[in-house]
């Protein structure tokens, strides 16, 4: 039986500019009969969508056919997508098909008209509706950019003579609607042999910090970006390049680096919150972040970040291996599985990382987070096959819990030092938190003082059973395998700058009304009462350096441990400042034994930093000699501000300053 004809439309479009008028309307596109009177062309608002099912397989063929004529790319996914793939995967499973796998696959296969709840139109696709939409755009810009006086609503006082009237050149050429416009130019890219050499340099330097990648799965996407179609449009490519640049020793190589990064935030800027490519944007997003760790571009790095963390919440992956998330969707290669998990939790750290030094809030909330922690590396690089699941750990909140977990699984393997790195980020966010959590406006609220003591004894707790919880090969240098060894110095530099925040923290208001000395050891002076443990971590901290410079000062080159190592190189700038007062007798109080060969060894790491990554190493070190030319009283106010002086902008530093002049 033949199925009955589409309803013809009852009446036509009433163009934008008749509607306003009050005029009759022909509906003729691309102009009606009296905007060609006015030579003007039409706009018209938007058809209704249909969300009728019959509607919606028949609309298919006519997406295609419209685009054709466009001469457009086959429709795949529309801007305008669902609310609902925004909301938290844990609300999505009760929908069979509204899964993080089946939202991964919205994003990576052709077939996704079928999981979108409308589809468009052929009028919305047609060549007149885009040329009205730019119309209709260009239009209101012009009409922005005309002179006008100021509005009873925008009192003259309040808008200067100076923003009444705007240049429409000026305008049009800040908000051009050509993005390519906006695109910097493509840089050129290095041979394939470079290419090798680049990425041999990668896995040899940067793949301790950062293991995000196959060696044959990171050739593989090298290389289809390389061959792409016109140009080359990967994130990953550029922010790879931009990453490995400036260890290349060619000087053409180098050269190219900032041109790279900048195309690299350019493509990354312009991706979704669903990018076509989902793992290999993330990744790209990773590398983005390290090297604008290395060259100080910390707030590209943040802002980059927090998308980043924002797209893997849409594509589902902060609980990719939930119990519902397992259920649903098809499974991957095992190799992909393991890409995602390493890049999720390599921005995790970032994320704690780069947040502590000056108080910024987080990006990753720890909750939403339900993410093996990364298998074992040798059982990751050396499988053919798909490694046990007894290989992996399933993250929770629960400290105590997590340490148990990872704790058993180190009694069937090798203790993995890379477990242990990330539950010290876990713990160094918990603490900050703490340390920079909003004060009651109450001074005499006895239950928010409560609160706060409980939970500061509950962080030391968990400090100190971590400390025992760690075996002997992750925290000392000579009992760990090689490979080990820089992340053995990366987990002590990040435990010891978590003793160092959670006993030299700053005085809540309800302290500093009490009258105490800073040397009597009382409890109720926070940043003073336990001062000789913070020193104390902190030469441990220079002892480990000397240690691990023993076997390679490679195991120190690592962006990621100058923020901390400059958390203890200040506890003990100020523990010298102090110790040359002279006190109230006239006798000088003598230095300890060696606390200036440990601010040495501290200056002489920020310069192996600074030679290998532009930037992050003189920051650090120009700083401590800076404190070093401080007074004695300087001194004081700093040991009793506590570690929370680290919010000022580091801009503000006189040695950063010198730097960047």
């Amino acid at each position: 039986m033949a199925s009955a004809p589409a309803p013809s439309s009852k009446a036509k479009a009433v163009c934008v500019a008749c509607r306003a008028r009050k005029k009759r309307c022909n509906g003729e596109r691309p102009s009606c009969s009296n905007c060609t009177l006015r030579q003007e062309l039409c706009s018209y608002p938007p058809p209704r969508r249909s969300v009728a099912t019959g509607l919606h397989n028949r609309n298919l063929d006519n997406i295609h056919q419209s685009s054709e004529q466009l001469q457009l790319p086959p429709f795949t996914m529309s801007d305008n997508l669902p609310y609902y793939v925004d909301l938290p995967s844990s609300i999505l499973q009760s929908n069979p098909i509204l899964g993080p796998d089946t939202l991964w696959l919205m994003a990576t296969t052709d077939d996704q008209q079928s999981l979108l709840p409308y589809t468009m139109s052929p009028q919305e696709l047609s060549a007149p509706a885009v040329q009205d939409l730019t119309t209709d755009i260009t239009n209101q810009m012009t009409a922005a950019a005309e002179p006008h006086a100021p509005s009873a609503s925008w009192p003259a006082c309040e808008l200067p003579p100076e923003f009444w009237s705007v240049e429409t050149s000026t305008l049009a050429s800040s908000t051009t609607l050509d993005p390519e416009a906006a695109s910097p130019a493509l840089p050129s890219l290095p041979s394939q042999g470079r290419m090798d050499e680049l990425s041999g340099i990668f896995f040899q330097r940067f793949y301790p910090i950062l293991p995000i990648f196959f060696e044959e799965r990171l050739s593989a996407a090298l290389l289809k970006a390389t061959t792409a179609k016109p140009e080359p449009e990967s994130s990953l490519l550029f922010a790879f390049l931009a990453l490995v640049a400036g260890s290349h020793p060619a000087a053409d190589v180098k050269s190219q680096q900032s041109a790279w990064y900048g195309k690299a935030r350019h493509l990354y800027d312009q991706t979704l919150h669903i990018p076509s490519e989902p793992l290999q944007t993330l990744q790209a997003a990773a590398c983005i972040v390290l090297h604008a760790l290395i060259v100080g571009d910390h707030s590209a790095a943040w802002l980059v970040l927090g998308k980043a963390w924002r797209q893997c919440v849409a594509l589902g992956l902060n609980q990719m291996d939930s119990a519902s998330a397992k259920r649903n969707g098809p499974s991957v290669e095992w190799r992909e599985l393991e890409e995602r998990r390493r890049t999720i939790w390599s921005l995790f750290m970032f994320d704690r990382g780069m947040c502590f030094p000056i108080g910024l809030a987080h990006s990753i909330d720890e909750r939403q987070l339900r993410v093996n922690l990364p298998m074992d590396e040798d059982a990751a690089q050396n499988a053919d096959s798909p490694p046990q699941e007894l290989d992996s750990v399933l993250f929770t909140p629960n400290l105590r819990k997590l340490l148990s977990l990872v704790g058993a699984a180190s009694q069937q393997t090798p203790p993995n030092v890379f477990h242990y790195l990330i539950i010290s980020y876990l713990l160094l966010g918990r603490i900050v938190e703490h340390m920079y959590q909003p004060e009651s406006e109450d001074d005499e609220d006895e239950d928010d003082a409560e609160q706060h003591r409980s939970m500061l004894a509950s962080l030391q707790q968990d400090v100190s059973h971590m400390r025992l919880m760690l075996p002997r090969s992750v925290t000392d240098v000579t009992s760990a395998a090689h490979l080990d060894c820089i992340h053995v110095v990366w987990l002590n530099a990040i435990m010891n700058v978590n003793t160092i925040f959670l006993f030299h923290r700053p005085p809540t208001r309800r302290e500093q009304s009490l009258s105490c000395d800073n040397d009597d050891g009382s409890p109720s002076c926070s940043a003073s009462s336990n001062w000789q443990i913070c020193v104390a971590v902190s030469r441990k901290t220079a002892l480990l350096i000397r240690e691990a410079s023993l076997v390679s000062t490679d195991l120190l080159v690592n962006p990621n441990v100058a923020a901390p190592v400059f958390a203890c190189a200040r506890i003990l700038v100020i523990e010298h400042l102090l110790s040359s007062s002279p006190p109230e007798s006239g006798s000088r109080v003598p230095h300890a034994s060696g606390l200036v060969a440990d601010l040495q060894v501290f200056l002489l790491l920020f310069d192996r930093l600074s030679e290998a990554f532009t930037g992050v190493g003189v920051k650090f070190r120009n700083r401590v000699l800076d404190l070093l030319e401080q007074g004695p009283d300087i001194g004081k106010e700093m040991k009793a501000a506590g570690s929370k002086t680290l919010l000022e902008n580091c801009l503000k530093w006189q040695g950063a300053a010198l730097a960047a002049g």
